[in-house]
């Protein structure tokens, strides 16, 4: 019943899931270019900026590979090379793998639970704010991340649906494990994860043991450059910026992935409740139209979700405080689990409500619930999405475009500070090579930020932050030989224009 509680016709589902795609690939494509990349997305511009030999992006890459995996590096290294200029243009592949994922978060909840929860993954995963601004709104590798996750998924479960046999799909799912540990390395967690899952099943005999193979292949692919990894990070003793988290920081994170929308978080977790029960119960599981296989990878999620958190928050919490990895956008990575597992629990809520019911009324309720919801979230993701794009945090484009346009600034005694990376930033004054550039100085650069040994040949400072506050020992030089003339504040964080004090005759 299930599988056409949305429809007597087989596609129907397809087609909604296919146009709910298309509607939130548009808003995205719509608003996306209004968000300045921020300081983390022109930091990939830096690293792998069309303007660099192939021997200097690898040591690049390599040089923060402790912080990220060199995978979508080298995509943005193509990317950055083919790409008209920007800011849309940079994001577009992570819309497009957003997207994309959005889709396969049907697939795969039609494999699992039929129709009705294809269409509500959909639906969920469309709506998700904490997708579209993490993953999508982007160029980092949080989009592709998610992607890869779901296909991950779906050659899980294909390859535990033939559990006999010695079929390709371990092989494929192995090889695709590792593309998505080299995408980001929170994907370790996600096979992690999976790996446990898979030894619980071969322990109940379940699962046969030639899956192990999977986890071979990956780590054949994987643990040579993750172990190489983590011996430099051995070395330096590895810290990072993030706080360590609280409870309440877990609060809020689940909060956050399902952009606050309780109902969601509700059906969440009826989802997990009704997945668990129905491992131990045949009974339920055949009331609620769901196999054996179905339900192992449901509760494979539900196990993901928790130890991802879980095993985040214990290392961010007692490990190693100071190297926390609790950063939201890194949780990019269990929202294809969130959403299809709430997809599951509304399937759940109808089978219970509707299974006596004539098929044509369920159909009819389902179909009517599924227009009220589509239209409250889409209203509420379009207008969240709007305000986003009218607020920006950190405003490079519009601050170097709004810089180029002064006069003042194309002098020969004119210099610009910032806080940012590097090529990122001539990205947007140059336009990408489309325009000359300006003299800029960066903080963070000892060969080009502003000091006592060079600021005589400066008489006009131009200076915006954009990420973090200018040095101490900057803003000491600018009081004791500059003069603060202008403040242009159009964005919330101040354009600041300086001239240097005439020395005493």
């Amino acid at each position: 019943m299930t599988n056409t509680l949305l429809s007597n016709r087989k596609y129907h589902s397809h087609i909604f899931c296919l146009l709910i795609t298309i509607v939130s690939l548009a808003v995205m494509l719509r608003y996306a270019g209004s968000v300045s990349l921020w300081y983390d997305d022109l930091y990939t511009i830096s690293i792998s900026a069309k303007g660099l030999s192939w021997d200097q992006m690898v040591s690049n890459m390599m040089a923060d590979a402790h912080y990220n995996p060199p995978l979508f590096y080298l995509f943005a290294a193509f990317w950055l090379r083919v790409a008209p200029y920007g800011t849309l243009f940079l994001k577009l592949p992570s819309i497009l793998f957003s997207a994309a994922g959005i889709y396969l978060c049907g697939v795969v909840a039609r494999r699992l639970k039929g129709n009705s929860a294809a269409v509500f993954a959909t639906i969920f995963a469309a709506a998700s704010t904490f997708l579209i601004f993490n993953g999508a709104d982007t160029f980092r590798s949080y989009g592709l991340m998610f992607l890869l996750v779901l296909i991950c998924m779906y050659f899980y479960i294909l390859r535990i649906e033939k559990n006999r046999v010695l079929n390709r799909y371990i092989f494929i799912f192995g090889a695709l494990a590792a593309v998505l540990c080299y995408t980001h390395y929170f994907g370790i967690l996600i096979i992690a994860s999976f790996f446990i899952c898979d030894l619980v099943l071969i322990a109940a005999k379940k699962l046969n043991a030639r899956h192990l193979l999977s986890y071979l292949l990956f780590a054949a692919l994987f643990l040579p450059f993750f172990i190489s990894r983590l011996m430099v990070l051995a070395e330096q003793n590895w810290t990072f910026w993030a706080d360590a988290p609280d409870a309440k920081s877990v609060v809020l994170l689940t909060q956050d992935i399902v952009s606050n929308y309780n109902f969601i978080y509700i059906l969440f977790l009826f989802g997990m409740v009704m997945s668990v029960i129905m491992i131990f119960s045949s009974y339920t599981r055949e009331y609620m139209g769901m196999g054996r296989k179905q339900v192992y990878v449901s509760v494979m999620q539900v196990f993901t979700v928790i130890f991802v958190i879980g095993a985040v928050f214990v290392y961010s919490r007692y490990i190693n405080p100071d190297g926390s990895l609790f950063i939201f956008r890194y949780f990019v990575s269990i929202v294809p689990m969130i959403v299809i597992i709430s997809a599951i629990g509304v399937d759940c809520v109808f089978a219970i409500l509707l299974k006596s019911k004539p098929a044509k009324l369920a159909g009819i309720t389902i179909g009517a619930v599924v227009c009220v919801v589509t239209l409250y979230l889409g209203a509420n993701t379009l207008e969240k999405v709007i305000d986003n794009s009218n607020t920006v945090n950190e405003p490079f484009e519009q601050a170097m475009d709004w810089i180029y346009d002064q006069d003042i600034a194309h002098n020969p005694d004119t210099l610009i500070i910032t806080d940012a990376p590097e090529r990122g930033v001539l990205y947007y004054i140059t336009h990408d090579g489309q325009r000359p550039p300006l003299n800029v100085a960066f903080y963070r650069n000892p060969e080009t930020n502003l000091t006592e040994d060079n600021y005589s040949g400066w008489n006009t400072i131009i200076r915006f932050d954009g990420h973090r506050p200018a040095p101490s020992a900057t803003l000491s030089l600018l009081q004791k030989h500059y003069t603060l003339t202008e403040t242009h504040d159009m964005w919330g964080v101040p354009i600041q224009i300086y001239q240097k004090m005439q020395s005493p005759e």
